[in-house]
C-alpha cells in the first residue's frame, strides 16, 4: 500500500520539487545581488558606490561571457546519448579553468590601466581585487550550471545558499570593525564562492574525469557551437559595462550609482527569469531531443506565458509604488527616480521573451540568429543612449534599453518561427 502510494505521488512531486529548488537557488542569487548592492549604498560612502557599480559591471562581463562560452554548449551537449557526461564535464572544467586565469590577467591589465586614466578614486585598487576574487566567483557560477544541465537544483541551491550565507557574514564582520568598502565586498564574493566550490568538487557532486584525448575535440565541439553565442552575447556586454561609465561622464559623478542601484532593483524580476529559465532551457532541449519539434514549441509557450504574466505584475507594482520602493531600499535621496525603475522593469518583459525566443533558438542549434538579434540590441541601445541621455539623463538611458530588447525581441522571435518552419529535425534514440 506505502510503496503503491509513493509511485502515485512521485510523478507529481518530482517536478513540483524541481520548480520549487530553482526557484530557491535563483533566489539565494538574486538576494546576493540585490542585498549586496543595498549594504553598499546604505552603509558604504557614495565613492565606494560609485566604485562598486562601474566594477561590478565589468565583472558581470566575464560572468556572462563564461555562460555563453562554456555554460550554454555543456547544457546541449551533455544530454547527448552518445556523449560519455563524466569525461565531457572533466574537459569543460579545464575549459573553465583556462578561462578564468584569463579573466584574472585582464582584470589585473585594468588595475594597471586605471593607474593612469581618469576615473573614480579607488576603482583601479578595485580591480585588482577582483582579479583574486573573480576565479572562485566564476568555477561557482559554472558548478551552478552544470547542477542545473542534470536537473540537480538541489545541489544548485545549497551551492548557492551557502555562499550567500558566507559572503554575509564576512560582510558584517567587515561592518563591526569599520573596514566595509567596495574592495572588501568584493573579496567578501571571492572567499565565499571558494568555499562551496571546492566542497562540491571534492564530493564529485556531478561525477567527473579528465581524458586528455577528449580535451581537445571536446573544445572544438563546445568552440564551433558557442563562437555564436560568445559574439552574440559580447557585444551587448560591452553596452551594458559601458552605460555605467557613459552615465558617468554624461549625467553627473554620482550618477553610475543611482543607475546601478535602479538596475539592481528592477533584475530583481531579471532573477525570477534566470531562475524559471535554468529549468526552461534545459527542459526544451530534451523536449526537442526526445519528442520533437512540437514538444519544444510546447515548453517554449510555458516559458513565455510564465514570464509574461508575473513581469507585467511586477512592472505595475513599480509603478505605483516604484519610487517608495527605491527609497526603502536604497536611499531616500533615489525616490526621484523611481520612473527610471519602472523603465527598466518593462525592459526585463521584453527581454524575457527574447530568451524564450533564444532557447528554441539554441536547441535547434541555430545561434546565429541570437548573434543578429543580440548585435541589433547592442546597436540601438548604444545610439538611443547616446541621443537620449543627454537630454533626459537616466530616464533616456532606460528608454534605450528597452528600444535594444524590443528590437532583439522581434529579431529573435522571427529568425525562431523561420526556422521552426523550415528546419526537419530527427528525434534521437534517447537522451544520456
Amino acid at each position: 500500500m506505502n510503496a503503491e502510494l509513493q509511485q502515485s505521488e512521485s510523478p507529481a512531486r518530482k517536478p513540483l520539487a524541481k520548480v520549487v529548488l530553482a526557484l530557491a537557488d535563483q533566489a539565494f542569487v538574486s538576494l546576493n545581488s540585490f542585498v549586496t548592492m543595498m549594504v553598499v549604498a546604505k552603509f558604504c560612502s557614495t565613492g565606494d558606490l560609485n566604485v562598486y557599480v562601474l566594477a561590478w559591471s565589468i565583472l558581470c562581463f566575464f560572468r556572462v561571457i563564461q555562460e555563453r562560452m562554456l555554460a550554454a554548449p555543456y547544457v546541449v551537449f551533455a544530454h547527448q546519448p552518445e556523449r560519455e557526461n563524466s569525461a565531457f564535464l572533466g574537459s569543460s572544467l579545464v575549459q573553465q579553468g583556462w578561462f578564468s586565469v584569463a579573466s584574472c590577467v585582464i582584470f589585473i591589465g585594468l588595475a594597471i590601466l586605471f593607474n593612469f586614466v581618469p576615473a573614480p578614486e579607488g576603482l583601479s585598487v578595485c580591480f585588482a581585487v577582483i582579479a583574486a576574487a573573480l576565479p572562485p566567483i566564476l568555477l561557482r557560477d559554472h558548478l551552478r550550471a552544470v547542477s542545473c544541465t542534470h536537473f540537480r537544483y538541489g545541489a544548485a541551491a545549497l551551492l548557492s545558499g551557502a555562499a550567500l550565507m558566507l559572503q554575509f557574514a564576512i560582510i558584517y564582520v567587515c561592518y563591526l570593525n569599520s573596514v566595509l568598502t567596495a574592495n572588501a565586498v568584493f573579496a567578501a564574493m571571492g572567499v565565499a564562492s571558494l568555499l562551496p566550490a571546492l566542497v562540491w568538487l571534492l564530493l564529485k557532486t556531478e561525477p567527473f574525469n579528465f581524458v586528455r584525448e577528449q580535451l581537445s575535440s571536446d573544445w572544438q565541439t563546445c568552440y564551433r557551437y558557442s563562437s555564436w553565442l560568445v559574439a552574440a552575447r559580447f557585444f551587448p556586454s560591452i553596452v551594458n559595462s559601458l552605460l555605467p561609465f557613459l552615465v558617468l561622464y554624461m549625467v553627473g559623478e554620482n550618477a553610475s550609482g543611482i543607475w546601478g542601484s535602479c538596475m539592481t532593483l528592477a533584475n530583481v524580476s531579471m532573477m525570477f527569469v534566470i531562475g524559471c529559465n535554468n529549468l526552461f532551457q534545459p527542459k526544451a532541449v530534451v523536449a526537442l531531443q526526445t519528442q520533437g519539434k512540437s514538444a519544444m514549441q510546447h515548453v517554449l509557450g510555458q516559458s513565455a506565458a510564465v514570464f509574461s504574466i508575473a513581469l507585467t505584475a511586477i512592472c505595475l507594482v513599480y509603478f505605483f509604488a516604484g519610487e517608495q520602493i527605491l527609497a526603502f531600499a536604497f536611499k531616500p535621496e533615489l525616490s526621484p527616480y523611481g520612473n527610471v525603475v519602472t523603465i527598466l522593469s518593462l525592459h526585463v518583459l521584453i527581454c524575457s521573451l527574447s530568451i524564450v525566443a533564444g532557447n528554441g533558438l539554441a536547441a535547434l542549434e541555430k545561434p546565429r540568429g541570437i548573434f543578429i538579434g543580440e548585435l541589433f540590441w547592442s546597436i540601438v541601445t548604444l545610439a538611443a543612449a547616446a541621443l537620449l541621455t543627454p537630454e533626459f539623463g537616466l530616464t533616456g538611458t532606460a528608454i534605450a534599453i528597452c528600444a535594444g530588447s524590443l528590437a532583439a525581441t522581434v529579431i529573435e522571435g522571427g529568425w525562431l518561427m523561420y526556422w521552426l518552419k523550415s528546419e526537419t529535425f530527427t528525434v534521437g534514440e534517447g537522451i544520456a
